[in-house]
C-alpha cells in the first residue's frame, strides 16, 4: 500500500503498489497500461496465427481470402530454419547496386529503384493529403534521416550529447560486424564515409520540436523551381518515373534541404554511397531481411538506445513486423474476433456524448468571440469517428500476389513494390477517408487532422481503458478521457490552424488567436523543465504542448460528461485517469522519449493534469501545503 498521501501525489498514491511490483519485460524498454494490453493482444494473435499456420484457417471461424494469403506468407515468415538458409543474399544484392554507382546518372537510377522497393534512399518522396486541399492527394518531399534519433544528440549543449557519442560508437561497432557477415570489403572506409555524410545532414535537419509543428512542413514548390536546385540529378525525371501524370507542384517539408541540395550532392557521391550502404545494411538487418544472427547483432544498437535487456525473440519479432505490414488484414481479424458489436455501440454513444459536451463548452466559452466560436462549432460538427475496425482495407492487399516459389524476403520486396506503386498512383486523386492509418489490433487512438477524423481501434478498448466490468467513473476516466483527448486535437496548436475540411486555413479572429496562443504558452510553461522520476530527463513543454492541451481538455470534458450520470463516482474517475498512465521505463528510454516524443511521460500526464484540474482540487479539498496544489489562478484551462 502506498505511503504517499493522495493530496501530495495522486499518481503515486494510486500506482505505487503497481510500480513496486511491475517488472519491465526483458524484451521491452518499458511497461505500463498500454504495454500490458499490447502483450495480451500479442498473445491472442500469436496463438491464433500459429494454429492457422499449422492447420489452416477454419473458414467457419473466419472466412477472408486476404487473411488466407497473409497466413501463407506468415507460414514462410516463421520458418526460421529456411530463412537462415536463404541467408543475406537480398542485402548483398542491393549493396552491390549501391557500390556500382559511378556517376550522377547511375545515382539517379539507383534513387528511383530504391524508392520503388521501399528501401532507404537519398530522396524521401511520398503521397499525402494536400494540406491546402485536403480532399486531394499530392506529392511531398522530405529530408534524408540522420543516424541518431534526434538532432539534439549531436548538440554538445544537450544533455543527450554523451548518449549520442555512445550511440555512434555502438553504431560503428555493430555496422562493422554486419559488414563482415554481409562480406562487404573496405567496411571501415564505408562507415567513415557514412558518418561524414551524416555530419553534413545534421545542420539541415529539423529537431523533433520543429517537426511537431506540422503546419510548417507545408512548403509548396513549383516543380520547375525544384529542379533548379541541382543539375547533378534530375528531380523532374525521378518524379516522372514514379508518377504517370504531370506533376506541377511538390510540397517540401524542409526547405533547408532544397536550399542545400546541390552542395550536399556535389563532390560527395562516395560519401553518399557509404551512407546508403550503412543505412541499407542496418535497416534490412533489423527488419529481418537476412539471417536472425544479423538481426540480433543489428538490434544491439537499439538495446543501448532504449536500455532494453534483450532483443525480441524470432517469433515475436516476426509477428510484430508482419502484422505491422499487414495491419488492415490482421486488425480486421482481431476486431471481428475479439471486439463485440455491443462494445462498439457503447463507445459510439460515448463519442457522441463527448461531442455534445464539447459543443456546450465551446458555446459557453468566455475568452473567444462568437464569430470564432461559431467556426469552432462547425469544425466540431464535421468530426467523424471510426471505432473498432475499418469497413474496408487498403487496396494493396488485394493487389499483392504471393509467390510460393519465392523466399519470404523476395515476397516482401514484391509486396513493397505493390505498396509503393499504389502509393504514387494516388497522386491527384481523391483521398479515401475510410482507410485507417493503423491496424485495429494496435493499442492506440489518433486524430487525423486532414480528415478531421478520430479513430479508436479495438486494441485499446480494453481494461483499464474500457470494460463492462469497470465502473462508469473508471471508463470515463479511461477511454472517455482518451476520446475527448482525440477530439481536442482538432483545436490544439496544430489543429487550430486547420479548418473543418482538413485544410490549413486561419478561421480565427486575430485577437482570439492571440488569446489562444497566450493560453497555449501557459500550458508550455506548466510542463517545461519538469523532471521525470527515474531519469535525468526533463520535459520539453514546447515539444509536448499539443498533447498536453489535449490531455487537459480530455480530462475536463470526460468529467463533465460523467457527472451527468447518477452512477458516476468522481474518485473512480480520478483513479481511472491515474491507472491508464501507469508507466515504468528504463532511464535511457525516458531520455529518448524526452527528446523525440510529443507526449509527456506517463508520470507527468497522470499527475500534472490532475493538479491542474479544479474539480480534482475541490473534490479532495487540496490545500496550499499539499503537493497536489496549484493556485487556481495558475491552473491552465483552454478548452
Amino acid at each position: 500500500m502506498s505511503k504517499v498521501r493522495l493530496e501530495d501525489d495522486f499518481y503515486l498514491y494510486e500506482n505505487q503498489g503497481w510500480l513496486d511490483e511491475a517488472v519491465i519485460p526483458d524484451d521491452k524498454p518499458l511497461t505500463g497500461s498500454f504495454v500490458e494490453i499490447m502483450i495480451e493482444n500479442e498473445k491472442k494473435l500469436m496463438n491464433d496465427l500459429k494454429e492457422f499456420a499449422l492447420n489452416g484457417v477454419d473458414q467457419k471461424v473466419y472466412n477472408d481470402k486476404l487473411f488466407d494469403v497473409f497466413i501463407k506468407l506468415y507460414k514462410k515468415a516463421i520458418n526460421k530454419e529456411q530463412r537462415d538458409k536463404e541467408g543475406n543474399a537480398i542485402i548483398k544484392e542491393y549493396v552491390n547496386k549501391i557500390l556500382k554507382v559511378n556517376d550522377y546518372k547511375s545515382f539517379q537510377e539507383l534513387i528511383i529503384e530504391f524508392i520503388k522497393v521501399g528501401f532507404p534512399s537519398f530522396l524521401s518522396l511520398g503521397i499525402q493529403s494536400d494540406m491546402k486541399n485536403a480532399s486531394i492527394n499530392t506529392l511531398y518531399l522530405g529530408t534524408p534521416g540522420i543516424i541518431l534519433p534526434d538532432k539534439g544528440y549531436y548538440d554538445e549543449s544537450n544533455p543527450a550529447f554523451k548518449t549520442g557519442e555512445m550511440l555512434i560508437a555502438k553504431y560503428k561497432e555493430v555496422l562493422n560486424r554486419l559488414f563482415d557477415l554481409v562480406e562487404i570489403k573496405d567496411g571501415d572506409k564505408i562507415l567513415n564515409q557514412a558518418l561524414e555524410f551524416d555530419k553534413l545532414l545534421v545542420p539541415i535537419t529539423k529537431t523533433s520540436e520543429e517537426k511537431s509543428d506540422y503546419v510548417k512542413s507545408y512548403n509548396p514548390y513549383e516543380l520547375e523551381k525544384l529542379t533548379r536546385s541541382t543539375k547533378l540529378i534530375s528531380l523532374e525525371k525521378i518524379i516522372e518515373s514514379l508518377i504517370s501524370v504531370e506533376v506541377k507542384e511538390v510540397i517540401v517539408t524542409n526547405p533547408k534541404f532544397i536550399d542545400n541540395l546541390n552542395d550536399l550532392i556535389e563532390g560527395n557521391l562516395e560519401l553518399i554511397k557509404g551512407w546508403l550502404v550503412s543505412k541499407l545494411v542496418f535497416t534490412l538487418a533489423v527488419s529481418g531481411f537476412g539471417t536472425d544472427e544479423l538481426r540480433l547483432i543489428g538490434s544491439e544498437y537499439s538495446l543501448l538506445l532504449t536500455g532494453q535487456k534483450e532483443a525480441t525473440n524470432f517469433d515475436k519479432f516476426t509477428f510484430n513486423s508482419l502484422s505491422g505490414e499487414f495491419g488492415d488484414v490482421v486488425g480486421l481479424y482481431f476486431g471481428k474476433r475479439y471486439f463485440g458489436e455491443k462494445a462498439k455501440k457503447d463507445v459510439e454513444s460515448m463519442v457522441q456524448e463527448f461531442i455534445d459536451v464539447y459543443k456546450k463548452r465551446l458555446s459557453n466559452i468566455d475568452w473567444l468571440s462568437k464569430e470564432t466560436v461559431d467556426k469552432a462549432l462547425v469544425k466540431l460538427s464535421k468530426i467523424t469517428a471510426m471505432i473498432g475496425y475499418p469497413d474496408k482495407v487498403n487496396p494493396i492487399y488485394e493487389r499483392f500476389v504471393l509467390k510460393e516459389e519465392l523466399s519470404f524476403a523476395e515476397n516482401m520486396i514484391e509486396f513493397y513494390k505493390v505498396q509503393i506503386e499504389h502509393e504514387f498512383s494516388k497522386y491527384g486523386k481523391e483521398v479515401d477517408k475510410k482507410i485507417w492509418h493503423m491496424g485495429a489490433h494496435v493499442v492506440n487512438a489518433y486524430y487525423e487532422p486532414m480528415n478531421n477524423q478520430i479513430v479508436f481501434p479495438a486494441g485499446i478498448l480494453q481494461p483499464p481503458f474500457y470494460s463492462y466490468n469497470q465502473t462508469k467513473g473508471e471508463n470515463y476516466g479511461g477511454i472517455g478521457a482518451v476520446i475527448a483527448h482525440e477530439i481536442t486535437h482538432a483545436f490544439d496548436t496544430n489543429g487550430a490552424r486547420i479548418d473543418e475540411f482538413g485544410n490549413i486555413n486561419n478561421w480565427w479572429k486575430e485577437e482570439d488567436f492571440e488569446a489562444f496562443n497566450k493560453r497555449s504558452e501557459a500550458m508550455v510553461q506548466l510542463f517545461d523543465g519538469l523532471e521525470v522520476p527515474g531519469s535525468n530527463a526533463k520535459c520539453n513543454g514546447k515539444l509536448t504542448v499539443t498533447e498536453n492541451i489535449a490531455d487537459a481538455a480530455g480530462l475536463s470534458c470526460a468529467y463533465e460528461a460523467g457527472i451527468k450520470h447518477k452512477e458516476f463516482v468522481p474518485s473512480d474517475f480520478f483513479k481511472g485517469w491515474a491507472h491508464i498512465w501507469r508507466f515504468k521505463a528504463n532511464p535511457s528510454y525516458i531520455e529518448l522519449l524526452a527528446n523525440i516524443d510529443v507526449h509527456s511521460p506517463g508520470y507527468l500526464r497522470g499527475l500534472v493534469q490532475l493538479k491542474n484540474f479544479k474539480p480534482f482540487s475541490d473534490y479532495y479539498k487540496i490545500k496550499a501545503t499539499d503537493g497536489m496544489y496549484i493556485p487556481k489562478d495558475k491552473q491552465v484551462s483552454i478548452w
